[in-house]
């Protein structure tokens, strides 16, 4: 795409050339589309509230009343395209109009802060309206846990007789095993998993991340693991590893749906959902001694800051299992 010229410098065209750009970087599908999402809402506030299409009008106070007119708005209740409330019907979710939480502000905030610093590096233009705003301040609510009983409770609540319930019961094993995202499990085939190394490959093209990487799996996961590929294959022609019935692949909301099921009919606390089987599993890992290195290698973060950063809420009762596994004194008398 040529470079645009300071009199074409309309919005919709610098983002055309911004997203462009992103996608040259093999930014994932769910990051472009985040990017993008965010930016459409924010240029149609600035055109309906301050008649402003171009880019070098948009000013920090801009940018900031868009933040306060979101939160002041709630869930879903302004959209780029009206047209797609006939479709989706938002008016109809339970959580419309909602407060909108900091974590959400933040993550607008961010798309916002990088096209603008694209703009900026770019010479597009010469002061920067994001470079003073900073990011609310939230506080870190601990993940709930899920103790050996629930998930006992869990499991129990599958019923495995059915082909859909098999899956589900290996699916939800596999997480608590190895901290794979949803999406990642979703998309694996048969030809991922290295039953001699008990470890599973997940190639950069299904990881958040961009990287190749391994998980591993234990001997309990892996005798799981090898009767559901039997039994799957019996009824199934497809090399996906968790397809569905009709062996397509399956949706990550379809699965976060029957996990949800599962959860309310085991008498859970209902704001368990899948990534906390992710959540729970490095937790326990640090709790066992794992190095956070190991973990942040295993989880697929970008680096080792982020795995800081999500497992900074343990509990002190973690802390204090923790505790009576390394106590200098325990160690020695025991010897």
């Amino acid at each position: 795409m040529p470079r645009i010229k300071k009199t074409q410098f309309l919005l919709e065209n610098v983002c055309e050339e911004f997203m462009i750009n992103c996608t040259n970087k093999d930014l994932t599908k769910k990051t472009l589309m985040a990017y993008e999402s965010s930016l459409k809402l924010f240029f149609k506030y600035l055109e309906e509230e301050f008649n402003i299409s171009e880019l070098l009008k948009v000013e920090e106070k801009h940018i900031k009343e868009y933040l306060n007119f979101t939160k002041e708005r709630g869930k879903y209740s302004f959209v780029a395209n009206e047209e797609s409330t006939n479709i989706n019907k938002p008016q109809n979710r339970t959580d419309f109009g909602r407060e909108i939480s900091k974590g959400t502000l933040n993550n607008y905030l961010r798309n916002i802060k990088v096209f603008f610093n694209f703009c900026f590096d770019n010479n597009y233009i010469n002061m920067n309206p994001v470079a003073r705003i900073r990011q609310f301040k939230t506080t870190r609510r601990p993940k709930e846990d899920i103790t050996d009983n629930d998930f006992k409770k869990l499991i129990k609540a599958i019923d495995t007789t059915t082909l859909h319930g098999h899956r589900d019961y290996v699916f939800i094993h596999l997480l608590m095993d190895t901290g794979m995202r949803v999406g990642e499990a979703l998309s694996l085939k048969e030809d991922n998993v290295l039953n001699d190394k008990r470890a599973i490959f997940i190639s950069s093209d299904i990881c958040k991340g961009r990287k190749d990487r391994y998980v591993f799996y234990s001997q309990t996961m892996q005798k799981i693991l090898n009767r559901w590929i039997d039994y799957k294959d019996r009824y199934l022609n497809t090399d996906l590893l968790f397809p569905t019935i009709k062996g397509s692949k399956m949706e990550v909301t379809n699965m976060e749906k029957n996990v949800k099921k599962y959860i309310l009919k085991a008498g859970l606390n209902s704001s368990i959902n899948c990534h906390h089987f992710r959540n729970n599993f490095g937790r326990r890992a640090l709790m066992s001694g794992m190095s956070i290195y190991q973990l942040s290698q295993i989880l697929g973060h970008s680096s080792v800051k982020v795995t800081e950063d999500a497992y900074a809420d343990l509990s002190v009762e973690d802390i204090r299992k923790s505790y009576q596994l390394h106590s200098p004194l325990e160690n020695m008398t025991n010897k």
